[in-house]
């Protein structure tokens, strides 16, 4: 699956960049730099952030903001989330762009969206 990926988006197929994908599709939602590199044994930082760059221009990754951490997902795979600033839960919400491919003229090409407030919770307290 992950040498198709790469063929796909015209990527040569190197064991570091499928090692690198396996490690952010096992991490799923939690695959932040910290996390890749911790998991990434066989790969020194500069060969992760090189690689993650590439995949990133090449659009087979997108990153998003989760809190303080930037989290990289393979493309299509993208989650948004409502965090609450003050008891830090995060729930699931339905991506307001993935069906649209214009916005005010501008071809969209890739987001981030982070949204934080208060939940019913923390407010009623």
């Amino acid at each position: 699956m992950i040498e198709e990926l790469l063929k796909k988006y015209n990527l040569k197929v190197t064991d570091k960049r499928v090692e690198l994908l396996n490690t952010i599709v096992d991490l799923n939602e939690n695959a932040s730099i910290k996390n890749i590199l911790s998991k990434s044994k066989d790969m020194d930082k500069t060969t992760v952030y090189r690689n993650l760059e590439s995949l990133e221009k090449s659009g087979l990754l997108t990153r998003e903001i989760s809190g303080s951490d930037i989290i990289y997902l393979i493309n299509g795979h993208h989650k948004h989330h409502l965090t609450c600033t003050k008891c830090h839960e995060s729930v699931e919400i339905e991506c307001p762009f993935d069906k649209q491919e214009e916005l005010n003229g501008f071809t969209i090409t890739n987001h981030y969206l982070n949204i934080e407030g208060v939940c019913n919770k923390c407010q009623k307290k």
